[in-house]
This record gives structure tokens, sequence and C-alpha cells, in this order.
């Protein structure tokens, strides 16, 4: 792993929450950004040096993480590993919340109050892109 950030949903399982899902002692982070390093059986040698997100990625608080290739993005060379590794989580969620849950179209209005920053700009990001107000 090249680059992961500190999620607020990191820090959850940190503290005990989602004991269900997360049993400790355990690696923190969901997010993150790597190079493939090896290939499992069945896999492509052609994902061999690739830069991934790992979806569906556990434990990316760490230098190896482990990952099924249907649960990887190839990441395109002209995004940074900084602004990749924050890709999956925020930014999916303000644009199915926008989409799914708010059922916004093309011009209209969105109000963002109290949101934390990397919420605030991926709403503001799905804003944009969907050219609401």
């Amino acid at each position: 792993m090249y680059a992961r950030p500190i999620n607020p949903s990191d820090i959850i399982p940190v503290r005990g929450a989602y004991p269900h899902r997360t049993r400790l002692p355990a690696v923190p982070g969901f997010e993150g950004v790597g190079i493939v390093e090896a290939v499992g059986p069945g896999v492509s040698n052609q994902m061999l040096g690739r830069r991934v997100l790992p979806l569906k990625g556990e434990n990316t608080w760490q230098d190896v993480v482990k990952t099924l290739e249907q649960h990887t993005i190839i990441v395109p060379n002209d995004i940074d590993d900084q602004s990749a590794s924050q890709l999956y989580i925020n930014p999916v969620t303000a644009w199915l919340i926008c989409t799914e849950v708010l059922k916004l179209t093309y011009g209209d209005t969105l109000i963002v109050n109290a949101g934390d920053l990397r919420s605030d700009e991926s709403l503001h990001r799905s804003q944009k892109s969907m050219d609401l107000s």
C-alpha cells in the first residue's frame, strides 16, 4: 500500500464498535491505493505492477493487503496516490445519497449543513457533476 487515508470509519472499529465485523486486535483501514506485487491462481500477470484500489479492502493501514481481483479497480496514471486513496468511501457515499436517497436530478438544489471536510468535498463534487445548484 502506497497511500491510505485516516477516515472516521477507520476509527470506529478501533474503539470497539462493529464487533460483528471487526474482531480485535485488527489492523484498521478501509481505503487505500497500492501496487499489485503478486497474483494468485487464475489471475492475469498483466495485473502485476498496476496501481489499484482494493475495494472491500480491510486492514489497509499496513504495507501488504490481500484482496480478490474482482475487488480491485485500476487507478489511472493521472490520479495521484493521495487522491486515489480517498476515492472509495466518501465519494461513492455522496453519489448514492444524491442519486438514490435524495433522488436529485440535474438542476436541483443541494444544501449541506455541518458536514465534515471529506463529505462536504465529496458532496460538492457530486453537486458539480450533476449540475446541481
